[in-house]
C-alpha cells in the first residue's frame, strides 16, 4: 500500500492577485523559476512585447514573503521564455529551433 504525503502550505499566494498589482493578467505569465539566491523570478510579457520581471524575496524558513521588487525589461521582438539571474544582473533566453 502506497503512503499518501500531506504538503501544508503556511502561506500561499495568490499569483492572479499579484500580477494585478503591477497592471498584470495570467496571460501575460511566460514562466518562473526559483533562482540560485532563493528568489522567485517571474516573466511576464504584454501584447505589445514588453519584458519585465517580479522578483519575490523569499524567507524560506519561516515560509514568508518578504517583498516584490517589479522591474522592467524592455520591448523585444524575441520570444524570450527563459529568465535566470546571474549575479546582479538576468539573462534571457529565447528558444530557436530549425525544420
Amino acid at each position: 500500500m502506497q503512503s499518501i504525503n500531506e504538503i501544508i502550505l503556511n502561506n500561499p499566494v495568490d499569483l492572479k492577485t499579484l500580477l494585478q498589482q503591477y497592471s498584470h493578467s495570467l496571460n501575460d505569465l511566460i514562466t518562473y523559476l526559483v533562482g540560485y539566491d532563493d528568489k522567485i523570478y517571474i516573466l511576464l510579457r504584454n501584447d505589445n512585447y514588453e519584458y519585465s520581471t517580479i522578483v519575490v524575496d523569499v524567507d524560506w524558513d519561516n515560509s514568508n514573503f518578504i517583498e516584490n521588487k517589479y522591474y522592467r525589461l524592455g520591448k523585444y521582438d524575441n520570444h524570450f521564455n527563459i529568465i535566470q539571474p546571474i549575479e546582479n544582473n538576468l539573462l534571457l533566453i529565447d528558444s530557436r529551433c530549425r525544420v
